[in-house]
């Protein structure tokens, strides 16, 4: 999951997000322990890693509007995938910037959703 649709989840930032989510996984996986294994467990250090993935997931540069265009425009992601001919998953990585679209691709998005190909980036200027 992403800190957007965790912070979404439990109404609150992105970055205490994913702690909150972080910390129910760790906490969930330490009931399956043998108690021995748990009284050892080296609960800082998962901590500390904890810390370092919500950084790197708070770091995630967005590169691409699809998902908000797709949005304003009414239409789904399993629509996009059915008019390019891609996989949804795709899209949804498109969508989610964990991947990028080439931009021969970008064009064809901007075209299926009726826009100028600009509006599906995110400027560089701030």
């Amino acid at each position: 999951m992403n800190p957007i649709s965790l912070s979404h989840k439990y109404n609150c930032t992105p970055l205490a997000a994913v702690f909150r989510f972080s910390f129910r996984a760790v906490r969930n996986s330490m009931k399956i322990l043998p108690i021995g294994i748990r009284k050892s467990f080296n609960f800082p250090y998962i901590a500390i890693s904890m810390v370092e993935n919500a950084i790197k997931m708070t770091k995630k540069r967005m590169l691409n509007r699809i998902k908000s265009v797709l949005a304003d425009r009414g239409k789904t992601n399993l629509w996009l995938a059915e008019k390019l001919g891609k996989n949804k998953t795709t899209i949804s990585k498109w969508c989610t910037n964990d991947q990028q679209p080439t931009l021969e691709t970008l064009f064809d998005v901007a075209d299926a959703l009726d826009v100028d190909v600009r509006d599906l980036l995110i400027s560089n200027i701030k």
